[in-house]
């Protein structure tokens, strides 16, 4: 039987967060009116009145960088489990998607919920694909040949649960679930 679930988790900004996208839109209204106004009175009525299409032209770039560092923040996580291959995948800005980490679910150390008490020191890579606030998060261990011992931190949903519980191997399924 084919196995295919995929989940989004959308990251959860904190109040510093949202103060920088606030402050990005204040500061780039800012330094473009003042690059409008201010390059335009410098260039009139001068010979090289001919440059007056610079600061327009800055203004356009100031509005693009300011567009791109506010949607830098705006970061959902995908989980895609497929025939027991699970992918975590980074989205930025709903547009920009970097792959986190690829592995075979056979291929899984430990499965269990996570809390605080896990000792996150002892793992060569950390990958954290959740909201860290969140009470239904839950860990991967992977020995990775290239990267060594890795931790992946989720956040699944029911059904993307159910999916994992159906690939992982017995013996972990068991410690984790239970015979039932």
């Amino acid at each position: 039987m084919d196995i295919f679930n995929e989940q989004i988790v959308v990251r959860k900004k904190s109040p510093s967060e949202s103060a920088y996208k606030y402050g990005v839109i204040a500061c780039a209204a800012l330094l473009i009116f003042i690059l409008v106004t201010f390059g335009t009175l410098f260039f009139m009525g001068k010979a090289y009145a001919v440059f007056i299409f610079v600061p327009y032209i800055a203004a356009v770039g100031v509005y693009y960088l300011a567009k791109k560092m506010y949607g830098a923040l705006d970061i959902e996580f995908e989980y895609c489990l497929t025939n027991g291959q699970f992918d975590v995948d980074k989205i930025i800005n709903r547009s920009d998607r970097s792959r986190m980490i690829t592995f075979e679910c056979k291929d899984i150390d430990t499965f269990a919920k996570y809390d605080s008490s896990v000792n996150l020191d002892s793992f060569n890579t950390r990958i954290f694909a959740a909201n860290s606030d969140s009470e239904n998060l839950y860990y991967f261990v992977i020995k990775a040949n290239d990267s060594g011992k890795t931790i992946v931190i989720i956040e699944p949903n029911e059904k993307m649960l159910e999916g994992i519980k159906r690939c992982i191997p017995r013996n972990i399924y068991f410690d984790v679930f239970g015979r039932n």
